[in-house]
């Protein structure tokens, strides 16, 4: 459920030591310590004066090493466990090479043995630069951490935990640190990804590995909110929190434990969390940004005259330019809405308006003011001024671009006046 990567961040200075295993087999690093120590010294504590039998222990060891990797598949990476099982493999015919070394054995024999094991240990070493850069997931991985363009069939036709792992976290680092072109790619090439976002995870397991981001946002909660305004500030519209106010006090204190226990049968898709990630970021955001302002203010001398000003609160729908039947067409289209989209259009409602009448109405007030000014000039963006031309010029109106944003007709007022201010 969890990935390797997330449940290194949840064991820290640790992290070495699980990151390439499997949630089940997370131990997996004892058996490598075994081995490491019956070669470098562990053997000599049970046979101290038996140099065959601490060879053989080796080889027993590092047997039941690649034996169990090879069936179980404790590493999560599959290129991975291919090089942990041909390094393990090494220190086997290591193992067997000292072996030969200390019974009576030719010098010829020795030779050809440590040569062989030379030549396999390059071997090794060109078959494992073969595997990283031929396989399949280790590309479209590295692709998506690497924020470049991959086959999305290929994708889909591998799709494993890793790969969607890979993606999840990809996207998680996006909108925790966005940027344009990291919000791009999450747009264009990760959104798109059903198969990842439609996976469903237990939601007390997110929340766990989301403990440190949770905590934090818990502690910045005004104590003196209510219980729904609290889990709005957490969840805002992603998460239906309406059964947790029904079976909770009101007066109940917000802790992650409590959160962790009311969630722990719930399950959210990866897309859900991925939301919840980027509220919590711009939450996060945010803060650091009222903490600015307050330093702000406390150097400012009118810091305090500031902070006693009420907040401007405008209504951001426009009822004047609302129509029932638009809205209600706008509904048949898009029934599952949310009502921040229906704000959203509401808001464009008054501009587009007014660009569409601007734009319809321009040629007859460009005329009536021609006709108000005789001899005015047009002029437009970059014109340096010099030899003006009649703005009844027929060759001057094709060159000039008249537009809403740079185009004007100037006639000398009081403001040109020099002000005695």
């Amino acid at each position: 459920v969890t990935s390797p990567r997330e449940l290194a961040e949840l064991d820290g200075v640790l992290a070495s030591l699980t990151t390439n295993y499997t949630q089940q087999y997370w131990w997996f690093e004892l058996a490598g310590v075994a081995v490491r120590l019956s070669y470098c010294g562990g053997a000599v504590l049970l046979f101290p004066t038996h140099a065959t039998l601490r060879c053989t222990l080796c080889v027993i060891v590092v047997s039941a090493y690649v034996a169990f990797s090879l069936s179980h598949k404790p590493v999560a990476q599959e290129s991975s466990r291919a090089v942990t099982v041909l390094a393990h493999a090494l220190l086997w015919l290591l193992a067997l090479a000292v072996i030969v070394s200390t019974n009576v054995a030719s010098e010829r024999v020795q030779v050809g043995y440590s040569c062989a094991l030379f030549f396999f240990t390059i071997a090794i070493c060109v078959l494992l630069y073969h595997i990283k850069a031929s396989e399949t997931e280790h590309k479209l991985a590295a692709a998506i951490s690497a924020q470049e363009p991959f086959d999305k069939e290929a994708f889909e036709a591998r799709s494993s935990a890793y790969l969607h792992d890979a993606v999840a976290l990809q996207a998680r680092d996006i909108v925790r640190e966005p940027s344009s072109a990291g919000m791009a790619y999450l747009k264009t090439r990760l959104a798109p990804l059903d198969s990842v976002w439609d996976e469903e995870l237990p939601a007390g397991m997110i929340l766990k590995t989301c403990a440190t981001t949770v905590e934090a946002l818990l502690a910045n909660l005004d104590a003196d909110a209510t219980l729904e305004a609290r889990l709005k500030y957490l969840f805002n519209d992603v998460v239906d929190f309406s059964a947790f106010l029904k079976a909770s006090d009101k007066s109940i204190i917000l802790s992650f434990e409590v959160l962790v226990d009311f969630f722990k049968g719930a399950r959210w898709t990866r897309f859900t969390r991925l939301r919840l990630e980027a509220i919590w970021a711009l939450r996060k955001t945010t803060g650091g940004m009222e903490v600015m302002c307050d330093d702000v203010l406390a150097v400012e001398p009118f810091g305090t005259m500031l902070r006693e000003q009420e907040d401007i609160k405008g209504d951001s729908e426009l009822p004047v330019f609302r129509r029932d039947d638009v809205a209600k067409l706008i509904h048949a289209l898009a029934p599952n809405a949310p009502e921040s989209y229906r704000q959203s259009v509401d808001q464009k409602a008054l501009p587009e308006l007014l660009k569409s009448l601007a734009t319809v109405v321009f040629p007859e007030l460009q005329a009536h003011l021609w006709g108000l000014i005789p001899g005015g000039r047009t002029y437009s963006h970059g014109d340096s001024g010099d030899e003006p031309k009649p703005a009844d010029d027929a060759a001057h109106l094709e060159a000039v671009e008249v537009s809403l944003d740079h185009a004007y007709v100037r006639k000398k007022t009081i403001f040109d006046t020099e002000n005695p201010m």
